[in-house]
């Protein structure tokens, strides 16, 4: 993946593909601004924008950032048509941890 990577640089598919090693290798601080990276490719694909506002909602779950995560859900929500009620269920449940924490 590097090689591709070195040699397609602006690539927003091998980004999106290190973001997701990124995340596996516990490099989820990387794996943020690999997918923000990815959401500022300019290219007009939807589809692709919301998953990397999946993979980023569940980086900021795994840092515990549920205000951000919360967020990411609710934005799925609203611009996807994957499953809302997922993403439903997700901004409650972070929604819910965001208030547990302040406890």
């Amino acid at each position: 993946l590097s090689k591709w990577s070195a040699r397609y640089p602006d690539s927003m598919m091998f980004d999106f593909f290190s973001g997701r090693r990124a995340i596996i290798s516990g490099n989820v601080e990387e794996a943020l601004a690999l997918f923000e990276k990815c959401e500022h490719s300019g290219i007009d694909w939807a589809q692709f924008y919301h998953l990397c506002y999946w993979e980023k909602m569940w980086c900021h779950a795994i840092l515990l950032q549920w205000d951000q995560a919360a967020s990411f859900s609710k934005q799925l929500f609203t611009e996807s048509r994957w499953s809302r009620t997922l993403f439903s269920y997700l901004h409650l449940a972070f929604q819910f941890a965001a208030d547990r924490e302040c406890e």
